[in-house]
């Protein structure tokens, strides 16, 4: 949207009218205004003009003052000349902090926009000029009143210029200086004291009231400090430090040295095999002069898994897709930002600082723990980031930026304690414990539920959001790895603490929600940090449950899983979540990571071999997951890659080398027992659903082991065999998981035998439908409406009166039942909830009879209430049975309800109060429902 050429003249006459340079004494040039009350004019005008600027304009105003570079040239010579008069002083902020606070424009506009803010910050990278802005910054902190809101400008300003991102490679404005402005920002800082001044302000904030914009401003200073800095490298002396970078370049030079050295050449006559000098000194056999060392995947191959950049080119981009948000590139991150070299930032190389700022921030950090968990609690109580759609601009990265600080603060933590641990080491002394108490806020049990619940929400309830996806992962990481210390302190309170918040990790269901991402991963659209983090999180969990099922036998773990809007709780253990990972889609991105060895830090490597070795022994028939033809190719090509098989790497590679040869030795241990496994390589083992499949993976896998002799498989063949095609076995699959196979004639006449024999039983659904031919797999539930249908069951309506006297009659069922197969789901479900109803009603009837004082028909006496001992004991009510409750017209007696022994493990309560309020004597306590069941009111 353009401008009318009078407002754009009347805007430059503001610009003017702010001063302009002039010569003074010998010389030398000097900015001054004309008149002060002209400058001040300029300024309220220029400040009216932003003011007005809006999204209907594109934010003109902001377009044409950096265009015209106003803030370098007219607004910081202003601010250096006339600082010391707070008109002009206070002016000048006011106009500063509305020209660097971000507006929402998107496209090429929004990068217009951020590379204005990129001059703005350069302009105040200038040592003369910050230490202006820092002793307006302290001097209005001691003032009070109106000063007070000219302090908090100036601080939104100093945030302002810190948050914005450095230009990169390929950006317009870029250039070797401007990459690394934030460097001049951390060096002015230490220089400049203002460190001490955050560390003061920090501490009294977090004691007030309605200053949560303050305390976001004071972490988001904190935070972009953080971005730059390794914890590590924060509590390592500069000469370890110096020769692990040395070790790491060394390496890594050698390994592709051997990629890189031109090959020997020799004449074809010479005759079958040759040796060649590698550059590292080492022999290599070739049996070819054209021949390689390495054996190439397939191009076509190699980019259907690999991720693709999503914006199509070469160029880099941003997490979030946003230009502004500056995520963690130093400490850990590293390693994991390795996989993923689309985003910014992820190749670069490592940020040095000298020792002297090292030991400054370092002293800086170590104060800002004190009051680091009290800042976390009142960040994430006032966050307002993340799914939300009604954030204002410039809040929309909160949540990714709480999380990151998080992420940052708990690794220095652990860093620090490391340090502490080896320096009592060195002098003898008792090895300090972590002092858990300065990061409650970011492991405590509302910290781990607000992660989980955000793995949940950008996981399997959005189906993916990478970026989000990323940074919770790893928090998450983090948080574990935290909490792993902590159970191993020698402090009793300690290491129970950190069991108690192991098991708040398991019960949130993190490793099912992990569980649930890994199989849905997808390697060519998704972030591959993803897959990393998740392998750290669940390697780290699953090894602390292994530990402390050690400890405590007899202990399980509680699990919570939300499913809709529901919540049911179950028990798990390492081998149960195991036994749910163990899936061809887990296998097939594991191993595909797995390739990227090269990139992958030896922790990750050992974590991804780990985690496949406990895949393979969860079942004996999981080995036979790998046992495809791109597997194969892919171990031969790693085997025989150089870096492996040079013997000075043996001792770093021998995970993966170990698992590979223990997959062959599998393989050919098959291959004497079943010759036609070489033929099964050629064959993707992808595990169906149970809705489309024959027999379970299970069977076929074993079948391969065994030589096709498993009974499962035996009997699949033979319907195959019989004349009947796949298409046709796979549609009887479906009929009879779903109810609706067509009932035969001979299933028909077992009904009509058995069912007298078996009516007056408690179990009479059960016992006629082992009365069936076994392939029939019929259900007691369609037993059930069999019956029905054959007119062989009567309903017995006094018998409902009799259990839940305070009932009211329900209505008449409609005459003509609907047929088994072509069931409406609505009245099968109510046909269903009666016949459970019927069948607890019967297994009490059964417990009246056995006891004395009632009849040869087995009713009660009516004449008094219901003794405590006439309820079922345990053994009366199998596992899975359902105790449906329904209060009409009245309270039930507490005699009635079932008391703990009554609902086993798995089985489900149901209460609905239609009409009046239960009383509390009628509901279950705790104990009623035990581990597994699920409640619904």
């Amino acid at each position: 949207i353009g401008m009318d050429e009078a407002v754009v003249q009347d805007l430059y006459d503001s610009c003017t009218g702010l001063g302009d340079y002039h010569k003074v004494e010998q010389g030398k040039l000097k900015y001054l205004y004309r008149q002060k009350d002209e400058c001040l004019n300029s300024l309220r005008d220029l400040h009216g003009a932003l003011q007005q600027d809006s999204p209907e304009t594109g934010y003109i105003i902001r377009h044409k003052l950096g265009e015209w570079k106003v803030v370098s040239q007219r607004i910081i010579p202003l601010f250096i000349s006339y600082h010391k008069e707070p008109e002009v002083a206070t002016g000048v902020v006011k106009l500063l902090l509305l020209l660097t606070t971000r507006v929402g424009l998107y496209g090429a506009e929004e990068l217009e926009h951020l590379r204005h803010l990129q001059d703005y910050k350069e302009a105040f990278s200038k040592s003369d000029v910050f230490a202006i802005l820092v002793r307006l910054l302290l001097d209005a902190m001691e003032e009070v009143g109106a000063n007070r809101e000219f302090f908090k400008e100036v601080l939104m300003l100093l945030r302002n210029l810190v948050s914005v991102p450095d230009p990169g490679k390929g950006d317009a404005g870029y250039t070797p200086m401007r990459h690394r402005m934030q460097l001049s920002y951390i060096r002015l800082f230490f220089d400049e004291g203002v460190l001490d001044f955050i560390n003061f302000l920090g501490a009294d904030l977090v004691l007030r009231e309605d200053v949560e914009d303050q305390i976001w401003a004071v972490a988001d200073i904190i935070y972009h400090l953080c971005t730059h800095f390794d914890p590590q490298d924060l509590w390592q002396s500069q000469k370890a430090q110096s020769k692990g970078d040395l070790a790491e370049l060394m390496t890594r030079d050698k390994a592709d040295s051997k990629l890189l050295a031109p090959q020997s050449s020799r004449h074809g006559r010479f005759g079958t095999s040759m040796a060649k000098a590698t550059s590292d000194g080492s022999l290599s056999l070739l049996s070819t002069v054209n021949q390689s060392d390495i054996i190439q995947k397939s191009s076509s191959v190699l980019g259907r898994k690999e991720f693709r950049n999503p914006l199509g080119s070469d160029k880099k981009q941003n997490m979030f897709k946003n230009p502004f948000f500056v995520d963690l590139g130093e400490g850990s991150v590293r390693d994991h930002n390795q996989l993923n070299p689309h985003v910014r930032g992820a190749l670069d190389d490592r940020t040095n600082h000298n020792q002297k700022i090292l030991q400054g921030y370092r002293n800086f950090m170590q104060k800002a723990a004190e009051y680091f968990s009290s800042l976390v609690s009142i960040m994430r109580s006032t966050c307002k980031g993340g799914l939300s759609k009604t954030v204002d601009i410039g809040t929309e990265l909160n949540m990714p930026h709480l999380i990151n600080y998080v992420s940052w603060w708990l690794e220095f933590f652990r860093c620090q304690h490391a340090a502490q641990v080896a320096e009592a080491k060195k002098k003898k002394a008792p090895l300090p414990d972590l002092d858990i108490a300065m990061l409650q806020g970011a492991i405590d049990i509302d910290m781990i539920q607000f992660t989980t619940a955000r793995l949940r929400e950008f996981g399997k309830e959005e189906k993916f959001n990478h970026s989000q996806l990323v940074v919770v992962l790893r928090v998450l990481s983090q948080q574990i790895q935290t909490i792993k210390e902590a159970t191993e302190s020698s402090i009793s309170d300690t290491s129970d603490c950190g069991e108690i918040l192991v098991r708040h990790m398991v019960k949130e269901n993190t490793l099912g929600n992990i569980s649930w991402i890994m199989k849905n991963f997808k390697s060519s659209s998704h972030d591959p940090r993803i897959l990393t983090y998740c392998v750290e999180v669940w390697q780290y969990i699953t090894g602390l449950m292994n530990k402390m099922r050690e400890k405590y036998p007899k202990d399980e773990f509680q699990v919570d899983k939300i499913r809709g809007k529901y919540l049911t709780r179950t028990t798990t253990s390492t081998e149960k979540e195991i036994a749910g990972l163990a899936d061809s889609r887990v296998v097939e991105n594991l191993f595909h990571m797995l390739e990227k060895y090269r990139r992958l830090s030896p922790t990750m490597q050992s974590m991804l071999v780990e985690l496949l070795r406990s895949i393979i022994q969860a079942e004996p028939t999981n080995i036979v997951l790998f046992f495809e033809l791109t597997y194969f190719m892919s171990i031969f090509r790693i085997l025989h890659d150089p870096l492996l098989t040079n013997a000075k790497n043996n001792k770093k590679y021998k995970d993966i080398t170990g698992l590979f040869q223990f997959i062959l030795q599998e393989f050919f241990q098959c291959a004497e027992v079943n010759h036609c496994v070489f033929a099964e390589l050629l064959f993707r083992k992808v595990q169906e659903k149970s809705a489309d499949s024959i027999e379970s993976s299970n069977n076929e896998f074993a079948a391969i082991l065994s030589n096709y002799e498993d009974e499962g498989y035996r009997q699949k063949m033979e319907r195959i065999g019989a004349g009947e095609t796949m298409d046709q076995v796979l549609q009887k699959q479906r009929e009879m998981l779903k109810g609706q196979q067509p009932w035969t004639e001979e299933e028909d006449n077992v009904l009509r035998e058995c069912y007298p024999r078996y009516a007056e039983h408690p179990l009479c659904a059960e016992l006629l439908a082992a009365e069936l031919p076994e392939s029939s797999r019929r259900t007691t539930v369609q037993v059930r409406r069999r019956l029905g249908e054959l007119n062989l069951r009567a309903e017995p309506p006094s018998k409902k009166q009799k259990v839940f006297d305070s009932r009211e009659p329900e209505a008449p069922e409609e005459a003509g039942a609907p047929a088994s197969p072509g069931t409406p789901k609505r009245a099968a479900a109510e046909q269903e909830e009666e016949m459970l109803e019927e069948d607890l009603e019967r297994l009490l009837d059964a417990a009246y009879d056995s006891f004395p004082g009632t009849d040869s028909a087995g009713k009660a006496d009516q004449a008094g209430p219901t003794p405590a001992s006439t309820v079922p004991d345990e053994a009366t009510v199998r596992e899975g049975s359902t105790v449906q409750s329904r209060t009409q017209a009245g309270p039930t007696p507490a005699s009635t309800m079932p008391d703990e022994a009554t609902v086993r493990e798995g089985s489900t309560v149901q209460s609905r109060t239609q009409a009046g309020p239960t009383p509390a004597s009628t509901m279950p306590d705790e104990a009623t429902v035990r581990e597994g069941s699920t409640v619904q009111s």
